[in-house]
């Protein structure tokens, strides 16, 4: 495990003829990282690891026995089950610049499993996050510590390219409000951990011709848009949505680590005007179908700076110009604020919450998953 560190103290010992030296690492890649966290993680509770290999089948069976992959998310993917088991074959060989994924084992069985996605920049998103019960224990709060230990000390690194970790989750999941919502009201502080409800929705493409009414245009997204965009998510939120997704800034140096690793990843936003004034804001991203299995990657999230200035047909003509970005004919919809559909009387799939962590808020958030669980590592 190669990397950089510094001298921190000298110390002679009793006898005079030793001397005892205290390093602290400055700074070591991605991959040495990832190696050192597994072997603390390992010796902390031989159970959780950072995984290098998983047994697929065996991953497989635990998505289904936890119902993580459900009826509805099956028949979705069903129609693109072989190139969706081949991505995740290619996934989980070990890309750590891109993916990284925790397991919980007990004698050859998956007993919890988290996994993290490089989306933006310097954002990683975690999903996958399920477990199912173990004897006396609870192995998705134990994964969950060792990704928190894992971002704290990784945010640490000086190359670490990571300042935001995001993670979407339904709110009617008590257990998981508990673990993330709870913190967000915790320390009470948007900018430190912040929490946003979008309405989820799948909306058919038409293959009839698309055309905004006169006045009203959809253009790449300016400087000025920008800053539209944040008085309004400043005043509405406060959070830390903006900061994470960085959409002023092209995602070319996640393009490339995602290309060359064989997969596919974009992102790019759009604005949309009435008489060139913001009406909303479309954030369009690409990636392999699957890659998140509710396609929270691979689909558009609108911001709707004025709901009541955005009929619902313009916003639909909208969404279907931008159907040429995705092979199926549903496209998955994330729309901010959460209550725009109810405002056109359209029902919805369902809600996500959107629960964004700072970096420099790991450690509180290490503290907080402690005293609030009483989690505690079980050596051997």
């Amino acid at each position: 495990m190669h990397c950089s560190a510094q001298v921190v103290y000298r110390r002679h010992e009793d006898n005079e003829r030793q001397v005892q030296f205290g390093m602290t690492i400055c700074d070591m890649d991605i991959y040495a990282f990832t190696t050192l966290n597994h072997l603390v993680g390992t010796h902390l509770d031989s159970g959780a690891r950072v995984s290098t290999t998983v047994d697929m089948d065996e991953l497989w069976k635990f998505f289904f026995d936890t119902n993580f992959i459900y009826g509805e998310k099956y028949i979705h993917l069903s129609t693109h089950r072989d190139a969706f088991k081949a991505v995740y074959h290619r996934l989980y060989k070990g890309h750590p610049r891109i993916a990284r994924h925790f397991t919980y084992h007990k004698n050859g069985t998956i007993y919890a499993h988290i996994a993290m996605i490089h989306a933006y920049e310097t954002s990683w998103i975690i999903h996958h996050f399920s477990a199912k019960p173990l004897d006396a224990r609870v192995p998705g709060l134990l994964i969950l510590r060792q990704i928190v230990h894992f971002l704290t000390g990784y945010y640490r690194m000086q190359s670490r390219g990571f300042e935001t970790v995001m993670t979407y989750y339904r709110p009617e999941n008590k257990i998981v409000e508990r673990i993330f919502g709870g913190f967000a009201n915790f320390i009470k502080n948007p900018k430190g951990c912040s929490l946003d409800l979008f309405a989820y929705l799948y909306l058919k493409k038409t293959s009839a011709p698309v055309k905004l009414p006169q006045g009203w245009s959809l253009r790449p997204s300016g400087i000025d848009d920008f800053r539209a965009l944040e008085r309004f998510y400043e005043d509405r939120s406060g959070g830390l949505l903006l900061d994470a997704l960085k959409l002023e800034k092209p995602i070319s140096s996640i393009k490339e680590e995602f290309a060359a690793a064989g997969f596919k990843r974009n992102c790019q936003t759009l604005c949309l005007c009435e008489e060139d004034l913001p009406r909303a804001f479309f954030i369009v991203e690409e990636s392999d179908i699957g890659l998140n299995l509710s396609d929270l990657l691979n689909g558009i999230k609108a911001i709707i700076l004025q709901p009541d200035r955005l009929p619902w047909t313009i916003f639909e003509s909208v969404v279907n110009m931008l159907g040429s970005f995705y092979a199926d004919k549903e496209i998955p919809l994330l729309i901010y604020p959460d209550d725009y559909p109810a405002t056109q009387n359209v029902d919805i799939s369902k809600k996500y919450r959107l629960w964004i962590l700072a970096g420099s808020s790991a450690e509180a958030y290490t503290e907080y998953m402690l005293n609030k669980f009483r989690i505690k590592y079980k050596v051997g």
